[in-house]
């Protein structure tokens, strides 16, 4: 190692390579070691000889970090403060959290089951140009789906976004019937051909 990278370095240096080897440099300018404490070097700088400490190896110094360093929280999550979302959007805005109806165009009901959460729409006028609705509002189309009632009301309480919840729509049930029934002698539906 060159004398000149040990002159510019901080008082003590410890180089740390993923728990594998630890280096340690002293250096003659930290306050807390005096240069007669430091063997001088054959051309007159202090440079001692690194000192290697052989630790474990990278998964049992991980786990080590792991049992020294752990944070407990002890109030509720509150994402609100380090979102990058501004505080215009959310301030006096509520989120709607509901089931999305069916589609006119379709018949089955496979993909709805699930929860979404949209918002107010702000900042809307027609368009002079096309006669369209415009709108200036980042979030006025933002849909945001959820597995459960649940999972939506808390991503609004981490976040801290006003919240009402639309009531569950209801299934019709569906009466199984066989082709044999529309030709029954008790069918209401039957015609008379007389």
């Amino acid at each position: 190692m060159s004398p000149g990278l040990i002159n510019h370095c901080p008082s003590s240096l410890s180089i740390l390579l993923y728990g594998t080897i630890e280096v340690q440099f002293f250096s003659p300018n930290f306050p807390g070691t005096m240069p007669s404490e430091i063997p001088p070097v054959e051309n007159g700088d202090y440079l001692p000889e690194p000192e290697i400490k052989h630790l474990e190896d990278a998964e049992g110094y991980k786990c080590r970090l792991l049992r020294t360093c752990k944070i407990v929280l002890r109030v509720p999550d509150d994402f609100s403060l380090v979102r990058k979302v501004p505080i215009e959007i959310h301030c006096n805005r509520s989120a709607r959290i509901h089931q999305p109806t069916k589609n006119a165009q379709q018949q089955g009901t496979r993909h709805l089951g699930h929860w979404e959460i949209d918002f107010d729409t702000k900042e809307r006028w027609e368009n002079a140009t096309m006669g369209w609705c415009s709108s200036g509002d980042p979030v006025s189309n933002v849909k945001m789906p959820f597995s459960t009632k649940e999972q939506a009301i808390d991503y609004c309480k981490k976040n801290q976004i006003r919240y009402w919840v639309q009531n569950e729509k209801r299934h019709k049930k569906f009466k199984v019937r066989s082709y044999a029934l529309n030709f029954h002698h008790n069918s209401k539906a039957r015609l008379s051909t007389k």
